[in-house]
């Protein structure tokens, strides 16, 4: 049991602080305020709403260990046919060299509407749809507004 004294500083730790802010985000997307496509920071509706010019994500996957496998597969078949889609500038997929069990990816986009485009294929639809098969949590997801070309 938790001392009473030891309470606010428990409430700051960052594991506390990072399950409330899943949380918080869970019921906000059950509410519709979020995208489908996993969670991140303040995103809003349309997170790219009113961007003009580049848009970019990075996302951390934390695969079921059972599932890790198939996951990095399933991400990695992602990669050919991203960047030949129109407004695709770059797409990788990478290994968290301090957690090896977490799969970081990055994409940078000419536009927001190409990213809506990219992310309404019926394959990220599907994955949309099915990912927490693979995850022990949901995806992390932040967007990002280039400030360099």
């Amino acid at each position: 049991m938790v001392a009473l004294q030891d309470q606010p500083r428990l409430a700051q730790h960052p594991e506390v602080m990072r399950a409330r802010g899943l949380l918080h985000r869970q019921v906000e997307r059950a509410a519709g305020a979020l995208p489908v496509l996993g969670v991140g920071r303040e995103l809003g509706h349309d997170a790219a709403a009113g961007v003009v010019g580049p848009v970019g994500i990075y996302g951390f996957a934390r695969p079921k260990p059972e599932r890790a496998d198939e996951l990095e597969r399933l991400l990695l078949s992602f990669v050919e046919p991203t960047r030949a889609e129109p407004g695709s500038m770059q797409y990788q997929v990478h290994r968290d060299a301090a957690d090896p069990g977490t799969l970081v990816f990055y994409e940078l986009w000419r536009s927001a509407d190409d990213l809506r485009a990219h992310l309404a294929r019926p394959e990220l639809a599907h994955f949309q749809q099915h990912r927490m098969d693979y995850l022990r949590e949901d995806l992390e997801i932040h967007w990002l507004t280039p400030l360099s070309a």
